[in-house]
């Protein structure tokens, strides 16, 4: 199966999933949201332990995106190397799309759920809340983001 990256949804470094679920009413649905071309997003991340109170400083980065209107065919679990990933909520109420997602693998567990909203076809917003253990320690990260479309996609982003 072919696997889209949908990074309006949730994308930073180790964070960016790539989303594949078959075809259906809701693809289409967020094809309608969207406006393709070239988009940029700006995440902003904070990590903590649960628990206690280390938090390691926020990160923030900006990446852009060619997404293409057939990105919008194949959404549906990430196929990440060593974890098994089912989606448990995938609902679009009116603009706002309401995602989770739990990964297991040999190292443990996460677990994803958040929002992204589409303001207008050419911009939306995210929150989401990722937690799971890492090297023994249950961590937690908050990402929120603002996507906008900025022009056409050209050669050199890959579209």
């Amino acid at each position: 199966m072919k696997t889209k990256f949908i990074f309006l949804l949730f994308s930073a470094g180790l964070l960016a999933l790539p989303l594949a679920v078959h075809a259906d009413e809701l693809s289409q649905k967020l094809a309608d949201l969207i406006q393709p071309g070239q988009w940029e997003s700006t995440v902003h991340i904070q990590m903590s332990v649960v628990g206690t109170n280390m938090t390691l400083p926020a990160q923030t980065t900006t990446t852009k995106r060619c997404v293409k209107q057939d990105d919008f065919d194949d959404l549906a679990a990430p196929d990440m190397k060593n974890m098994k990933c089912n989606i448990t909520q995938k609902e679009l109420s009116g603009n706002t799309l309401h995602l989770g997602l739990t990964c297991t693998g040999k190292k443990g567990t996460f677990t994803l759920n958040g929002t992204t909203t589409f303001a207008s076809r050419t911009s939306s917003t995210s929150h989401y809340v990722m937690t799971g253990e890492m090297r023994g320690m249950q961590m937690k990260f908050v990402s929120d983001s603002q996507s906008k479309r900025i022009g056409d996609c050209t050669k050199s982003s890959g579209h």
